[in-house]
């Protein structure tokens, strides 16, 4: 965990297709594997997964579509940049919610400072997708503040750096409910002298239930991709393995239960409809 820019999410807005655009396709498969052990979690059908993205001429990222199961879950994003060339608003529909922009504010040192949200329809402002960002006199951020529409805190995340600039210590105040996702109330992380992560500890709330986490990471040692990361969690120890193409692109990644393989994701890559073997790419 690098430095908490790397963190922040991308900002969208609408644009006009044109002869300077190429749409990009990631196509995700997911494959469960049966296993009678329900320590796991579900098994079950295969989920399968589109994400597909415009990219424009200097290679800015312009629109995302996302779709699960072709007609359960549908969501479109739209990215407008600013002339420093930093996103600066985001228009998102989803099949199932009313339709949301977010504007960011940036200091002079081109770092998001703020994200406000607002409803399309009526310029409302959301009680979410508002953030206020605290960074430290190295540019790193030490808060991250979620804000209801008034402008009052909700969530508060602190986080501690070493002298590589890696976060080593986070911490939370407020209601974790809000992030709607896992949140980290204190988490300790370790590093190689690349600068890798080799081991992280996260106590985390979610659902309103608090737990402990714990991953060692391991890498190739003639590559120095990640091999594989063994995950503690609750009662139950499991090993996620990657494997990669020979550009170094992902290819899938499974996890393992007690030797066993219960769940595998493969990562399709193609450009313009025909299988690249590469990342995304712009002409």
């Amino acid at each position: 965990m690098k430095k908490f820019a790397t963190l922040v999410s991308l900002v969208l807005f609408p644009f006009i297709l044109g002869t300077a655009q190429v749409k990009d396709t990631i196509s995700y498969s997911n494959v469960y594997i049966y296993n009678k052990d329900a320590r796991f979690g579900d098994v079950g059908a295969a989920v399968a997964e589109q994400h597909t993205y415009t990219l424009d001429k200097s290679r800015k990222l312009r629109s995302f579509y996302y779709c699960v199961n072709k007609n359960s879950l549908k969501e479109t994003h739209f990215f407008s940049y600013n002339n420093s060339g930093n996103m600066y608003k985001e228009i998102i529909y989803n099949s199932d919610k009313k339709a949301i922009y977010i504007l960011k504010d940036y200091d002079a040192n081109g770092n998001v400072v703020e994200t406000k949200g607002y409803f399309l329809e009526t310029d409302a402002r959301s009680d979410s997708n508002n953030r206020r960002y605290v960074y430290d006199s190295k540019g790193r951020v030490k808060e991250e503040l979620y804000l209801d529409a008034s402008g009052k805190v909700k969530l508060q995340l602190r986080y501690k750096y070493n002298s590589s600039n890696d976060v080593v210590k986070t911490k939370i105040k407020g209601d974790a409910r809000i992030s709607e996702k896992d949140i980290v109330i204190k988490g300790k992380y370790s590093y190689n002298s690349s600068g890798k992560k080799t081991i992280e500890i996260l106590k985390v709330k979610y659902n309103g239930e608090s737990t402990t986490k714990q991953r060692d990471y391991f890498y190739n040692d003639k590559t120095a991709l990640l091999d594989s990361v063994v995950i503690k969690d609750k009662d139950i120890t499991y090993t996620k393995k990657m494997k990669y193409r020979d550009n170094g692109d992902i290819h899938y990644f499974a996890y393992f239960l007690d030797g066993k393989k219960v769940y595998q994701k493969t990562f399709n890559w193609f450009t313009n409809g025909k299988d690249s073997r590469s990342r995304i790419i712009s002409r």
